[in-house]
């Protein structure tokens, strides 16, 4: 089957010859003969979810044939046991670690998929209205509270640019540079575009 090369990274160990959820670029090659759904939106900057077996050197994408709907709740049943730990994204000990989160990993990406994951994000930042989120790359999630300052937010929206721009991880899959809203029941309501780049630029002067 096709390969995509999953970069190492902290957590559970993904199991050998499981189904998992796997995102790919709206433009993925192979989106016409394999299994996927779309995630939030149909617009040319949505990631898609396809279905992937995992083996010891590669990712083994199921085709539409294969799939069905038992199998993709299996795949989120095996993300869940492969469950990332969210850390803080800088490490200053200030704000910034208060209002912003980071997980990496094989499927670090996916696990936006899974409430459990959502809901301890929520539970670290306290907030009452939600938090941001970006998927830029597949190893890597980043969070940032919806409560935070705008110069917090400002952090935010330069890293998720730089992971997605390849300034960071640049082997690993690109996914999309759409900003996710989650609110505080857990449930992504809403995909934003990012910021334009003078506003970031501004935010970062603060």
């Amino acid at each position: 089957g096709a390969g995509a090369g999953a970069g190492a990274g902290a957590g559970a160990l993904l199991a050998e010859a499981e189904i998992y959820p796997c995102f790919q670029p709206n433009d993925w090659a192979l989106r016409e003969t394999c299994s996927h759904s779309l995630f939030v939106g149909r617009g040319a900057g949505f990631p898609v979810v396809a279905l992937a077996r995992r083996s010891a050197k590669s990712i083994e994408f199921l085709k539409r044939t294969e799939a069905s709907a038992s199998l993709r709740g299996e795949a989120v049943r095996n993300l869940r046991k492969a469950r990332k730990e969210w850390r803080p994204a800088v490490g200053d000990g200030g704000d910034l670690d208060r209002h912003l989160l980071f997980a990496a990993g094989d499927f670090a990406a996916e696990q936006i998929l899974d409430t459990a994951f959502l809901e301890d994000a929520q539970r670290k930042f306290a907030s009452t209205s939600g938090f941001l989120l970006a998927i830029p790359r597949r190893n890597s999630i980043l969070a940032c509270s919806n409560d935070a300052d705008d110069d917090v937010k400002a952090v935010f929206y330069y890293l998720a640019e730089e992971f997605y721009r390849g300034e960071f991880q640049q082997k690993t899959t690109k996914l999309t540079n759409l900003l996710f809203l989650c609110d505080p029941n857990n449930t992504i309501v809403a995909a934003l575009p990012p910021p334009p780049r003078v506003v970031r630029d501004a935010y970062l002067k603060l």
